[in-house]
C-alpha cells in the first residue's frame, strides 16, 4: 500500500502518526528511546531538506539566470522561496540554501551522517560556519577527518 503513495502522502502519513503520539500511554523507557528515534527522524529529514534544497537552488538559478535575471535577483527568490517552503524569514532561508550547498558540494560525508540520523542539523551548521573561511579542499579534508566522530 505504501508504495502507490506518493511522496506527499508518506509524509502527511508520517506526520499524522507522530502528531497521535500518545506520550501518557509510554513508559518512561519508552519515552527516551522515542525521544531518540525522533532526534535520529528530524536529523535524516534535515539531511533531506538539505539535499532537496540545494537541488531546487541550482535548478532555480540555471532557469532564472536563463531568463534573464540577475545573480542577485535569482538568490533572492530562491532564498525567499525555500524560507516560505520552510516557514522562516527570508534571512534564515538563505542561510539554509547557504548550508545545504555546503553540505551537499563541500562536505558530503558530514551530510551523510546526518542522513543516518547521527548528528544533529546544529551541529551541522557549527562545523559549516567555523570552517567557512577555509578553501573547499581543507573542508574536504575535515569532512573526511571529522564525520566518522559525529555520532554521540
Amino acid at each position: 500500500m505504501i508504495e502507490r503513495m506518493s511522496t506527499a502522502e508518506r509524509y502527511a502519513a508520517i506526520l499524522a502518526e507522530l502528531a497521535a503520539v500518545d506520550a501518557a500511554a509510554a513508559t518512561d523507557g519508552q519515552r527516551i528511546d522515542s525521544l531518540t528515534w525522533l532526534e535520529r527522524i528530524k536529523s535524516a529529514a534535515a539531511a533531506a531538506q538539505a539535499r532537496l534544497t540545494d537541488s531546487f537552488a541550482v535548478s532555480q538559478r540555471e532557469k532564472l539566470i536563463k531568463a534573464g535575471a540577475k545573480s542577485q535577483d535569482a538568490s533572492r527568490s530562491i532564498t525567499a522561496q525555500v524560507a516560505l517552503a520552510r516557514k522562516d524569514g527570508p534571512h534564515t532561508g538563505s542561510r539554509h540554501v547557504g548550508l545545504a550547498a555546503t553540505l551537499v558540494h563541500e562536505m558530503p560525508r558530514v551530510l551523510d551522517t546526518l542522513g543516518r540520523g547521527e548528528t544533529s542539523e546544529w551541529r551541522c551548521t557549527i562545523i559549516a560556519r567555523e570552517t567557512a573561511h577555509l578553501s573547499a579542499e581543507q573542508r574536504a579534508e575535515i569532512d573526511a577527518a571529522i564525520a566518522d566522530q559525529l555520532h554521540g
